[in-house]
């Protein structure tokens, strides 16, 4: 089975090297690039062309929303995720209508909902 080549986004060290270890128990990713802001990651996925992006929506420099945007108009086959620490109410409604495949709260399932979310992509 081909693994999806995997951008990973956060602003926080610490939460990136978490979701990387979540990372580690799919087979079905392959992480290509780490960034850590938005700018970052959008030239990341410019020249990696991944098949898809794991992204915070708090992200310094430009925000998940605006990166996500940036992201479906240049790339619309690349399945995007983002995921939050600290959702507000109707995170997931703005994120879900501006294309994002899905949004993860990263509380207590984040790693079982994450896994399930990498499951049901196909690589390109």
């Amino acid at each position: 089975m081909a693994k999806l080549q995997t951008l990973v986004v956060d602003g926080s060290q610490s939460a990136l090297a978490t979701v990387l270890t979540v990372l580690e128990f799919t087979v079905r990713c392959e992480v290509v690039g780490e960034a850590s802001n938005g700018e970052e990651a959008l030239e990341m996925a410019r020249s990696l062309r991944p098949e898809f992006v794991l992204m915070d929506w708090h992200l310094p420099v430009m925000n998940g929303l605006d990166t996500l945007r940036a992201l479906r108009s240049e790339m619309p086959e690349t399945a995007v995720v983002l995921m939050s620490m600290s959702p507000e109410p109707g995170d997931r409604d703005e994120a879900i209508s501006q294309g994002a495949h899905a949004f993860l709260d990263k509380g207590d399932r984040f790693h079982r909902e994450l896994l399930r979310v990498v499951a049901g992509l196909s690589p390109i």
